[in-house]
């Protein structure tokens, strides 16, 4: 089998060339080549207005084998993109405003649903659906006309969308069209088509200002079950609580809202929902009064609910979070995101990492403990983030996120074919690249395991190209991926002290234009060369040695003490001079683009470098 990309989703990309190889790679057929060799090079597809890429990544999803999305062109248009041409999906009368963010693409048995948020201004915040009626490989699909799903103004992203393949399809969202944030559903009974005038109130929070947010939702056998967080009589000082109301198998009816926990601070994350075989499960975490990666089940589905105790290995954790999670055969496997207590080598906080667990939904017991994903870091310095999980149907599970080990952003990937007992190592999707990859995706569609991300240019993240990998039945191509990650030369102490030698040197010669080319991409991505040597004008270093430096891999840590004065100066209109003073200067350096760089804001003393990693 040939690891080649089915389709590269971006104007001026190519994607498999004739013979069946990667356009750009070579015939290389064998199943132990990387991914990254058959991967064409990633090409600007796409950029958003003013330079700048949202926050928030494109909506994406598999339907009938095709890869769907939803996202924001260079005109700032919402455009769809699937088998045929793209198609803008915000040009329709219905639709106040062009724009908008939070895309989601959901692929249900009543259809394929495109869901986006839009602001008009702070008054007017709506969610637009579309559906897709027809998308063939030639012609312009068909989209159903743009409806405006939430009731009045005031909705806030993200919502939720959940469907029960009989035409039931609901939306769950909180807003603030009343003071504070209420949370509300929304149904329609014809697969999308229509919705009605008016949503539904599901909270009762309390208070002069009520505040009731973030609800998730999911179809338990006939009935619908939706979660939210809320402050108790609306301030923060009585406390919070977890709150769940079931609807009846008409989703007419509502239970009365039922209080799972209540806490004295600060909020449960309940940041999963999900229902294995008719049992409906909770999972998240809080920080400070009950730690640890537990929850609420119920056997019955919705009607009663038990504990589920702290995932072993996670009750002394400084924080959980960004839990995902995919449910097979009665059990839910979980993904998130966590961190010790403590400080690394740098002073730092440790950075995020990868863990998985596993819950048996029936039994509410968990299997084993937290296993670590993101392993292999040395020296474990960096972060991971983003987590992503698909379960194929015959139970292997594949997980990937975004690592940080190799300073940008990177797609790293594993794979379990035991139901989450063991893991493969983790393994780039591709050697580092000059711009981050972010934002992966997981979608399992029958045995075939297909991986999405987006590749950014430059650390502006201004232009992006979205790839697509086809990881093959059960993701076997996760195990032949080590191979992809690939070394920049050598980062040694001896390259890092003559850096940090002819950086202070250039320095003290008062040639900033050259000293500027030291600095991080991330910090010369933001400021200009001009604006840098502007603004050292007034800075006069006339003495300096180095001190000390040592060396972590991609990552070194060196200190300089240096002789500074600033000359007579006018600052906000008064005078200003500083006497040549003594310091001793902690550096942060990170091996990037084959050479060591300094971090602009690094070195300990609490300022906030622009490269993230």
């Amino acid at each position: 089998m040939v690891l080649a990309p089915a389709l590269l989703l971006g104007p001026g990309v190519s994607a498999a060339a004739e013979d069946g190889t990667a356009g750009d790679a070579g015939a290389e057929s064998k199943a132990e080549a990387s991914v990254g060799d058959a991967l064409p090079r990633p090409r600007p597809a796409i950029a958003a207005p003013g330079g700048r890429v949202p926050e928030q990544a494109a909506g994406v999803a598999m339907a009938d084998g095709s890869p769907r999305l939803l996202f924001l062109n260079p005109e700032g248009r919402v455009v769809y993109r699937g088998r045929g041409a793209d198609t803008v999906v915000d040009d329709d009368d219905e639709v106040e405003k062009p724009g908008g963010g939070y895309f989601q693409v959901h692929s249900r048995p009543e259809g394929l649903f495109l869901l986006w948020w839009q602001k008009l201004d702070d008054a007017g915040k709506h969610l637009y659906l579309r559906r897709v009626l027809e998308d063939e490989a030639e012609g312009t699909p068909v989209l159903g006309e743009p409806v405006k799903v939430n009731a009045s103004n005031g909705v806030l992203p993200p919502p939720q969308l959940a469907s029960d393949g009989t035409g039931r399809v609901a939306v769950v969202y909180h807003d603030e069209r009343v003071a504070r944030y209420r949370v509300f559903v929304t149904i329609s009974r014809d697969g999308g088509e229509t919705w009605p005038e008016q949503d539904v109130l599901l909270d009762r929070a309390e208070g002069r200002a009520p505040v009731a947010f973030e609800p998730f939702v999911t179809v338990s056998g006939e009935r619908l079950v939706v979660t939210w967080r809320e402050l108790v009589g609306g301030q923060q000082e009585e406390g919070t609580r977890f709150m769940v109301r079931v609807s009846d198998a008409d989703w007419e009816e509502w239970s009365e809202p039922r209080e799972l926990a209540r806490f004295d601070q600060g909020f449960f994350t309940g940041d999963v929902l999900v229902d294995a075989d008719g049992t409906p499960v909770i999972l998240g975490y809080h920080q400070w009064e009950r730690p640890g990666l537990y929850g609420f089940r119920s056997p019955d589905g919705g009607t009663t609910w038990e504990d589920i105790p702290p995932l072993p290995g996670t009750e002394e954790l400084d924080e959980v979070s960004q839990t995902v999670a995919a449910v097979h055969d009665g059990v839910v496997h979980v993904l998130f995101t966590w961190r010790p207590e403590g400080r690394n080598e740098f002073n730092r906080p440790f950075g995020y990492r990868i863990g998985a667990g596993r819950l048996d939904a029936r039994e509410g017991v968990w299997l084993g403990e937290l296993e670590r994903l993101d392993v292999g870091k040395d020296p474990d310095l960096t972060r991971s983030w983003n987590p992503a999980l698909a379960v194929t149907p015959e139970g292997t599970l594949v997980a990937a996120w975004e690592d940080y080990r190799e300073v940008r952003a990177n797609i790293y990937l594993s794979r379990s074919v035991d139901g989450g007992e063991s893991w493969s190592p983790a393994a780039a999707v591709e050697a580092a690249g000059d711009g981050p990859r972010r934002f992966p995706a997981l979608h399992a569609e029958e045995n075939a395991v297909t991986l999405f991300y987006e590749q950014f240019e430059g650390h502006r993240e201004a232009r992006r190209a979205f790839q697509m990998v086809p990881l093959g039945d059960d993701g076997w191509a996760v195990d032949a991926l080590a191979a992809a990650a690939v070394g920049e030369g050598e980062a040694t102490r001896e390259r890092l002290m003559e850096r940090v030698a002819e950086f202070w040197k250039l320095r003290v010669e008062g040639d900033h234009a050259a000293v500027y080319d030291y600095f991080d991409p991330a910090y010369r991505a933001i400021v200009n060369r001009q604006g840098y040597t502007s603004a050292q004008a007034q800075l006069q270093f006339l003495e300096q040695e180095v001190v000390g430096g040592d060396v972590h891999g991609r990552f070194g840590a060196t200190v300089t003490q240096v002789k500074i004065a600033v000359p007579e100066t006018i600052v906000e209109g008064e005078a200003f001079e500083m006497e040549p003073r003594e310091d001793h200067v902690p550096q942060e350096w990170v091996w990037i683009d084959g050479d060591w760089h300094v971090v602009f804001g690094g070195g300990g003393r609490g300022g906030r470098s622009l490269l993230k990693y």
